[in-house]
């Protein structure tokens, strides 16, 4: 496995999940954590501002910050559709184990209509 592409994440590294302390940020809600890929961890970050006007800003931002902790070469970059998608059938069996819950209740409808958009765009790119 080609180091810096699959190792030790969070798998849940979203804004919900950090706590920020003037300039200190404080990961939290290790449940999900394991080992994946790093672009996975990537499209999570995102995945929730797919189709908001902040993604483009929002994923440079993060490759930008990623970059200078670890190398990110381009060629594994142009991964990141796929992991979106990736990370949309993951949303969609947690609300699947959650069946009946309110929390599944709630965001269901949301999940399975961004999972579509984001899994289409992913087909029809290539």
């Amino acid at each position: 496995m080609p180091a810096g592409r699959y190792g030790l994440i969070h798998a849940d590294l979203v804004p919900e999940n950090l706590l920020i302390d003037g300039g200190r940020v404080c990961v939290i809600d290790f449940d999900d954590a394991g080992f994946g890929w790093h672009m996975f961890e990537l499209a999570t970050s995102l995945y929730f501002v797919t189709d908001d006007g902040v993604f483009a800003a929002a994923r440079e931002a993060l490759i930008r910050g990623y970059r200078t902790e670890r190398a990110l070469c381009d060629a594994t970059l142009e991964r990141l559709p796929m992991f979106l998608a990736a990370r949309g059938t993951t949303y969609l069996g947690w609300v699947h184990t959650r069946e009946g819950t309110d929390t599944a209740r709630e965001m269901t409808p949301f999940l399975i209509e961004r999972a579509c958009a984001i899994g289409e765009a992913y087909l029809a790119s290539g």
